[in-house]
């Protein structure tokens, strides 16, 4: 998980999550690079699929030491219920290479987002159809398939 920030005086962050086996890319628009609007992403997150899908689908997280990320509690508990939905790990300081898939993922959205951008100039729609054109992206890694082609090929 990391985030992807706006030019000064923008405002919008992206909230990036990449599938460890398909290296499939979940890109969420929040409002600023806080604690809470995070934990509050990843709460919205877990109340749409609730908390048996959020538990398959980030059964661990990764993420940088960045102080959006600093609220571990917050990203760890259910809304649901008195339990935890994930577990959470954080990468060694200034060690990227960690969470390399992360870090291409965040390369490919500034082909459609430019560094120093608005990110709240952007729609929702713009940014799924970011995700998408990511998803659908041929990776060396899968002989060429895409993120959602090699995921097909797995659940046959």
């Amino acid at each position: 998980m990391d985030t992807v920030v706006s030019g000064r005086g923008g405002k919008g962050v992206l909230l990036v999550f990449t599938e460890r086996m398909t290296r499939e890319e979940e890109i969420y628009k929040i409002n600023s690079k806080s604690m809470h609007d995070v934990t509050n992403c990843i709460n919205q997150i877990e109340q749409a699929i609730g908390l048996k899908k959020f538990r398959q689908r980030y059964k661990t997280i990764t993420c940088d030491n960045g102080v959006e990320f600093l609220d571990a509690d917050g990203i760890v508990s259910s809304v649901h219920e008195d339990a935890k939905r994930t577990e959470l790990y954080y990468c060694h300081p200034y060690r990227s290479c960690e969470r390399g898939s992360n870090e291409n993922a965040n390369k490919l959205i500034r082909r459609w987002i430019p560094k120093g951008a608005n990110i709240s100039i952007y729609t929702d729609d713009y940014i799924k159809h970011v995700q998408e054109w990511i998803n659908n992206y041929p990776r060396k890694l899968f002989n060429g398939l895409s993120s959602n082609q090699y995921r097909a090929e797995l659940t046959l």
